[in-house]
């Protein structure tokens, strides 16, 4: 959902916390704060799930701060953090930080034209951004299953720039071309 966000058209918008993966926690009722969460609980609980402290690092209220938050801090604060994802190549922290920078660096990714590519297909999308002086392509499998891009002879010859699966990044579409289940990945001509 990443690689959509940042390649899409339009002005991209991160919630703090999507660029580790933060989960929503389950707020017992006794700390829930959002207004409409305390009046219509159980059948709307609020928004406070979505609220809870950032996770910074492994330290008490996962770095947040130093005395008890107004939200519990997630259970996974531990293991999903800023700091532990920074020093992890393959995390999504920096998945973020690599298609940041692809946007910045590609302006067709900014203010290029978009075009569908495999239009009916319901398992993954491909489309193509577009502008005088290059283009990009883009696959997303939405499945969890592997997947045949019957488009494959539109991305022949041309070299993985970023993928949701490191190893592949670098590699030139050959004759065929598949996707691993839920991966993504930006194409670009050589």
């Amino acid at each position: 959902l990443a690689t959509l966000l940042l390649t899409l058209r339009g002005t991209p918008f991160i919630y703090y916390g999507d660029e580790i993966g933060m989960q929503n926690r389950r707020i017992p009722r006794s700390r829930i704060r959002d207004r409409y969460g305390r009046l219509f609980y159980p059948f709307y609980t609020g928004r406070d799930k979505c609220c809870t402290p950032m996770q910074w690092n492994d330290s008490s209220y996962a770095g947040f701060s130093r005395a008890t938050p107004w939200l519990p801090v997630h259970p996974d604060y531990k293991t999903d953090n800023v700091r532990i994802q920074k020093g992890d190549d393959n995390s999504i922290w920096n998945y973020y930080r690599q298609l940041i920078r692809l946007r910045r660096n590609y302006p067709v990714l900014q203010s290029g034209e978009i075009h569908f590519l495999n239009k009916g297909e319901r398992m993954y999308l491909l489309y193509e951004r577009s502008m005088i002086s290059g283009s990009l392509w883009i696959a997303v499998n939405f499945s969890p299953f592997s997947r045949k891009i019957k488009e494959w002879r539109i991305l022949k010859g041309k070299q993985v720039v970023l993928s949701t699966h490191p190893e592949r990044a670098g590699k030139v579409v050959g004759e065929a071309f598949t996707l691993s289940p839920y991966e993504s990945v930006l194409i670009k001509s050589i």
